[in-house]
């Protein structure tokens, strides 16, 4: 995918210095793809027990964005606050809410989000 950022830098590059991102190491219930949105896969009360999987579908609730590809059963890092670039399912609008579409891509969300 061409890099539209102006950047010259990778898709799942975290662009924030680390004293403003949120990153966090998860365990993953399937393959998760570099810069596409991941989504919590179990409820529990521990971070240290939550595990994550692709968000492949505009009503999950974003967790973050994988900044690696990992199969499986892997760990992998994911950026829950800051900047970071992620692969776009689509154009997209700044300023606008966004979600991911069925391939964990970011898109511009659907109506009844907080404006």
């Amino acid at each position: 995918m061409a890099d539209l950022t102006g950047t010259g830098k990778p898709i799942g590059t975290v662009l924030s210095d680390k004293a403003s991102s949120t990153l966090f190491t998860f365990d993953t219930t399937a393959a998760v793809t570099k810069g596409r949105c991941v989504q919590m896969s179990t409820t529990h009360r521990a971070v240290t027990q939550v595990t994550v999987t692709p968000a492949v579908d505009t009503d999950n609730k974003i967790l973050g964005i994988a900044t690696e590809t990992v199969a499986s059963g892997d760990e992998c890092l994911i950026c829950l606050h800051g900047i970071i670039i992620a692969e776009a399912g689509a154009a997209v609008t700044v300023g606008e809410w966004m979600t991911a579409d069925t391939s964990g891509r970011v898109i511009d969300a659907s109506t009844g989000l907080p404006g």
